[in-house]
């Protein structure tokens, strides 16, 4: 059900697609990681991945410099990171609608 979830076609549909948790099989290339790196790459979907307090700058290294803005790990303060995002989202929609 998960990689069903993750896959691209999915991604394309969607607005906002959370993944709980990603952690260490993820940040060591197993896991969801490279379901999550497909839908990073071939959507425009916002992804937030839920992880461990103590692995957020782990994670922020691995997608900090993600072009597109489009990735969160969720911290204490992440929400409103993540209601921007998805502002910026569809305001990038409604401007690739009128052109």
């Amino acid at each position: 059900m998960g990689k069903a979830a993750l896959d691209v076609s999915t991604g394309r549909s969607a607005d906002l697609v959370i993944v709980d948790e990603f952690g260490p099989l993820e940040l060591g290339g197993h896991g969801w990681r490279e379901d999550v790196d497909l839908l990073l790459a071939e959507t425009d979907t916002v992804v937030v991945l839920v992880v461990r307090e103590e692995l957020v700058q782990e994670v922020e290294r691995l997608y900090g410099d993600y072009e597109g803005g489009k990735i969160a790990a969720v911290g204490k303060d992440s929400i409103v990171r993540v209601i921007d995002m998805l502002r910026q989202r569809k305001f990038a929609r409604r401007q690739n609608d009128k052109a």
